[in-house]
């Protein structure tokens, strides 16, 4: 069995997190509405990130490690479309390419874990009559 926990609540999900929170208190009283979208992106992240337990169900930690994927996608794709008095360090351009490596990570664990379940699935239906 594959545990993720340590990969969902690494320094990388803690740097997203912080640069997130760097863009919304700067943009506090904006109504932009990728603003908003960033706004949502970030809770959402953090409430994958109290959700997922590896001692839940396997079914259960997929769907949760799949949402937090999406919403790692979902951050990296909002960050050049963001208002240009933002000023934050480092670059967008540079904490895109981070999120980007980071959202690989996050696939290939989607997969593992995917690919587990599946053979179990299968080793299931070899061993029950």
């Amino acid at each position: 069995m594959y545990n993720s926990s340590g990969l969902i609540r690494s320094k990388n999900t803690f740097q997203i997190q912080k640069y997130g929170n760097a863009i919304r208190s700067q943009l506090r009283d904006s109504s932009d509405q990728y603003v908003s979208e960033l706004n949502d992106c970030c809770r959402a992240l953090t409430s994958d990130l109290v959700q997922y337990d590896d001692d839940q169900i396997l079914e259960q930690q997929i769907q949760h490690l799949e949402r937090f994927t999406f919403n790692i996608a979902k951050f990296s794709a909002l960050l050049p479309l963001l208002p240009n008095e933002v000023i934050v360090f480092p670059s967008a351009e540079e904490m895109k390419r981070f999120t980007n490596a980071f959202y690989l990570e996050l696939i290939d664990e989607c997969a593992r874990k995917k690919n587990h379940y599946k053979s179990l699935v299968e080793t299931e239906k070899i061993y029950t009559p």
